[in-house]
């Protein structure tokens, strides 16, 4: 009986010091990897702008002071007739004149009375207006030596070439046509300027009256009045010649 407990005894202490098996059905679970501190990203650097204040103020080009002509002293901007009692002077622009009193000026062929809007004490202005008659002045003298040119040769042209009776009636008419092209521009030319003259006309009869009761009128009517006539004499006289061209 003895040794039936001994051995009893030695099963069960050979039972309890066997290792526990690990169940092969549960899988295991892994170690997780150590995780890597992230990096910390750099925030943008804002770009650099320039401000411009609102109320800066702009810097403006200098405008230089007018060239003015000594107090008293006046350039015609306009051709201006000075009749005297000597004859009648045409003073072309840039002309330099004195004023004596009211619209009263000494012009180099004497005393005349300009309007305000033909004068300047502006001498920039006074030049420009000396050189565009300049200008137009040597325009108006090349056209008439062009024309004298063309004539002339025109002339010699005639002189050695030897036409056909047909070829002379074309020419004739073709001359014909252009004698009448131009006394037509011309006769219009006058009626425009005979219009303008009796407008001025009809002014410096009411600027008579008034003076004449009383009134003091400053105009230069009556001067405008005769350059218009002369203007009419030399238009008239051209069509006089050109109409005895005519066949």
């Amino acid at each position: 009986m003895k040794w039936i407990l001994g051995l009893f005894s030695l099963v069960v202490l050979a039972a309890c010091s066997k290792p526990v098996a690990q169940d092969e059905s549960t899988p295991a679970t892994p170690t997780p990897a150590p995780v890597a501190a992230a990096t910390p990203t750099p925030a943008p650097t804002p770009a650099q702008v320039a401000v411009v204040p609102h109320n800066a103020a702009t810097p403006q080009p200098s405008t230089p002071a007018p060239e003015l002509a000594p107090p008293g002293v006046f350039y015609l901007l306009v051709a201006v007739r000075v009749e005297t009692d000597s004859g009648v002077t045409g003073l072309p622009p840039g002309t330099g004149v004195r004023l004596l009193h009211d619209d009263l000026y000494q012009t180099p062929a004497g005393e005349a009375h300009i309007a305000e809007g033909q004068v300047t004490n502006d001498m920039a202005l006074a030049r420009k207006a000396k050189s565009a008659d300049a200008a137009t002045q040597a325009a108006a003298q090349a056209r008439i030596a062009a024309d004298g040119k063309t004539i002339a040769e025109r002339q010699r042209a005639d002189a050695n070439y030897k036409p056909t009776a047909q070829q002379v009636a074309n020419k004739n008419a073709q001359d014909q046509q252009e004698l009448r092209t131009r006394i037509a521009t011309l006769q219009a030319q006058y009626q425009a300027v005979a219009t303008q003259r009796d407008a001025l006309a009809q002014k410096q009869g009411y600027e008579n009256y008034r003076k004449a009761t009383g009134h003091i009128v400053s105009s230069t009517s009556g001067q405008q009045v005769q350059a218009l006539d002369g203007q009419l004499q030399t238009i008239q006289a051209e069509v006089n010649r050109l109409s005895g061209m005519l066949r």
